[in-house]
């Protein structure tokens, strides 16, 4: 029914999980209440795909009578929107749905909609660590919230299959999704010892860490150097993004009204659209034993702490950006926090109002 668009090694796996499917009873449920989805216990290896869903457990089972199959889509179709948002995919899929990953960053094509061209199925092998670590905790139907998380976002339907595929459904559900992301990161485990630790040790680490690294990002600033800038771009935005212990930028060429800018044309010389400039690394190594300790001083000074990181990481990345004469770039070029309201100039050498910035 939904064609496969990419023949690959990666996707071979999907077609023979799809061949060797047997096939599901499991949907067992009024029109009004929950999905469940009875699977067989398995032993996990630690290299076994995992497969979270797929979209014909449900149009194929007890599925409400006149809707169509594309339903069954929506609801895995939107978290996998919202994965590919966070950067929570793994290479292969990164590689394998590069074009789907820039319609999805423009909006001309939806999570479902991908969701459609992977043949509706949803495998670990499509996530990267740290997603599929997440998806496991809460997307996984068995133990997970994700579902009666989704319910309740929608509550004026009778049925979860009748959410509509839109972009405003997915700003609505996506808080949630932010909101379970970021207690998850945050969870402490229940572990022994009594470990100290103090704000000064621990940006002392973060310090030695980005020094150990300031070549890696010495060296893609320099690359990014060379590059022939597309005409409409109006403007550099470079992104931190922050996980426990994990930090990597991208860049996006943008305009002066907020959008990402790519280039259409054959000539390959121009560049548009985004660029890794920092691949995610990690940037604090916490033993597991001292987890729970580490977490209940981070949450006591966790404004004091956060305070400390952003100048820290911002003096390194203005070090290695004028160590290579950054101030060259003609376009004017910002850096910021991901989802934070303020940006660094990197001209002018100062915090300014991220509004700003498109206001210019």
């Amino acid at each position: 029914m939904h064609k496969l668009k990419y023949i690959s090694l990666f996707m071979f796996t999907f077609l023979f999980l799809q061949g060797c499917e047997e096939k599901s009873n499991s949907m067992i449920r009024s029109e009004s209440a929950r999905p469940e989805v009875i699977k067989e216990e398995k032993k996990e290896k630690k290299n076994m795909t995992v497969v979270y869903d797929k979209a014909k457990w449900h149009y194929e089972g007890d599925f409400p009578e006149g809707l169509d199959d594309k339903q069954g889509f929506v609801h895995t179709g939107m978290y996998l929107g919202w994965i590919i948002e966070n950067h929570l995919y793994s290479k292969e899929f990164k590689e394998a749905a590069a074009n789907e990953i820039i319609k999805f960053k423009q909006k001309k094509m939806t999570g479902t909609e991908i969701y459609m061209n992977w043949d509706g199925v949803f495998v670990s092998d499509m996530l990267n660590e740290k997603g599929n670590a997440f998806t496991k905790s809460y997307f996984d139907f068995k133990d997970g919230v994700y579902l009666d998380d989704y319910e309740e976002v929608f509550p004026h339907v009778k049925s979860l299959y009748e959410v509509k595929d839109t972009w405003g459904n997915y700003e609505t559900l996506k808080p949630k999704l932010n909101e379970r992301f970021n207690s998850w990161k945050h969870k402490k485990t229940t572990t022994k010892g009594n470990t100290m630790f103090t704000i000064d040790d621990y940006i002392s680490s973060l310090k030695e860490s980005l020094q150990k690294n300031e070549h890696v990002l010495i060296a893609n600033i320099k690359e990014i150097q060379t590059f022939h800038y597309y005409e409409e771009i109006d403007l550099l935005d470079f992104e931190i993004f922050m996980q426990p212990f994990d930090l990597s930028i991208m860049m996006f060429s943008m305009d002066d009204e907020a959008n990402e800018v790519f280039y259409e044309g054959n000539d390959r010389k121009i560049f548009s659209g985004s660029h890794p400039l920092f691949d995610e690394t990690q940037y604090y190594d916490l033993p597991a034993e001292n987890s729970d300790a580490f977490w209940e001083f981070y949450e006591q000074n966790e404004e004091s702490i956060s305070a400390a990181e952003e100048e820290t990481i911002v003096r390194w990345f203005v070090s290695c950006w004028n160590k290579v004469g950054g101030k060259s770039f003609e376009l004017p070029v910002y850096l910021d926090f991901h989802d934070d309201i303020k940006s660094f100039d990197l001209h002018k050498n100062k915090w300014i109002d991220s509004e700003e910035k498109w206001a210019e």
